[in-house]
């Protein structure tokens, strides 16, 4: 793409509206340093020092899309959880992204965390759902969807995705 083209693009974004489904997750972060190796097992202990939590998979994918300036429904599927919470107070960290979260009760919300020492990620953990959704959440999902016509279509191939 042209880098004329490309700025174009950009400069037109401000008035695109975006519709975001896929896999809503909150990343989470520890930071810390290993000073030690663990006497139970051969494994480094981090000492923590600071957590941050940040929006992840679909949730940044809409985060992204809100900080080129476009307007964004992001639709996704949550537990009813502290990690739920924490997603949602994220999200309300972008005026552009409008959250259209289901909550399951019968799932956890993805959560992913990532232990990182002396700038080296040591481990991550994952709290996730693999299965496929209820018919009844899915049918909740799709029922939040936004009705108005979206203006613009995003066609994406494996090499690039354009406005149209």
């Amino acid at each position: 793409m042209q880098y004329d083209t490309a700025v174009k693009l950009l400069n037109k974004f401000h008035s695109v509206r975006v519709l975001v489904l896929g896999d809503v997750m909150l990343d989470r972060f520890v930071y810390g340093v290993v000073d030690r190796i663990s006497p139970e097992a051969p494994i480094p202990v981090v000492s923590v020092e600071r957590t941050v939590d940040m929006p992840g998979g679909a949730a940044n994918v809409a985060r992204n899309i809100s900080a080129l300036g476009a307007q964004c429904a992001l639709l996704g599927v949550v537990g009813v959880d502290s990690a739920a919470n924490q997603l949602r107070n994220q999200l309300e960290l972008s005026p552009a992204i409008e959250p259209r979260l289901v909550s399951d009760p019968a799932r956890p919300t993805t959560l992913k965390i990532r232990y990182v020492a002396d700038g080296q990620q040591v481990m991550r953990a994952d709290w996730e759902r693999k299965d496929d959704l209820t018919l009844e959440v899915a049918r909740e999902l799709l029922a939040r969807r936004p009705t108005e016509r979206l203006r613009h279509r995003a066609r994406a191939s494996p090499r690039h995705a354009r406005l149209t």
